[in-house]
């Protein structure tokens, strides 16, 4: 016997969540790396330039993708943890 359709897709498994959370480590190490590399060529040289427009682009880029990610993962985190609560 069948359950009857709850109009809700069936919950996502564990590796689901698993696959999130490594390709998101794996986009905050690409960040991370593409930062470290706009400070070092701002701030090295003969004549110390600053930061460029690209670079300030970049940290922000770096910021808001950071935010963005662990955003996600909390709230996906609390979005299954009420789905679950009501369901039982």
């Amino acid at each position: 016997m069948t359950a009857p359709p709850t109009g809700r897709p069936p919950p996502a498994g564990r590796g689901a969540f698993i696959v999130a959370v490594v390709l998101s480590v794996g986009m905050c190490v690409a960040l991370n790396v593409f930062t470290a590399a706009a400070v070092v060529a701002a701030f090295t040289g003969d004549p110390v330039r600053g930061l460029s427009e690209n670079g300030t682009q970049i940290l922000a880029a770096w910021g808001g993708g950071i935010l963005g990610v662990i955003g996600a993962a909390v709230g996906y985190q609390v979005g299954a943890t009420r789905h679950k609560s009501r369901d039982e």
